[in-house]
């Protein structure tokens, strides 16, 4: 189960970007269905909003392969375990150190805690 306000929060903060000057944004993040949410999928998702966020986002795009190669396919655990070294090829496709960290911590995060319980809280 997903904590009702996270997911309300969620909603709305989507729903006022479709409506906003800024929709054009959205295009490419993905949407996941926060009931079928998995670690990976969740992980992607801050991907994409962190990389995206202060950028066009055909700019980011166009590096999202290469970063999901330095990033071995969004896999929380192998982040996780080699961070030193996902950080360094990171920074190789994406040139901004508070992004990657930001990015290696969560996955930290998602592999250090239960993801039924990290959902709800």
């Amino acid at each position: 189960m997903v904590n009702a306000r996270l997911m309300n929060h969620f909603n709305r903060a989507r729903a006022w970007m479709e409506q906003s000057p800024y929709r054009s944004e959205l295009e490419g993040v993905p949407d996941p269905r926060l009931d079928q949410l998995t670690r990976q999928k969740f992980l992607e998702a801050f991907v994409a909003t962190v990389l995206g966020t202060g950028f066009k986002w055909s700019k980011v795009e166009s590096r999202l392969p290469r970063f999901k190669e330095a990033l071995r396919n969004y896999d929380v655990d192998a982040i996780a375990n080699a961070p030193n070294d996902i950080r360094d090829a990171a920074l190789k496709v994406f040139h901004h150190e508070r992004k990657i960290d930001a990015i290696i911590t969560m996955a930290g995060r998602l592999a250090g805690e239960n993801w039924d319980e990290f959902k709800v809280h």
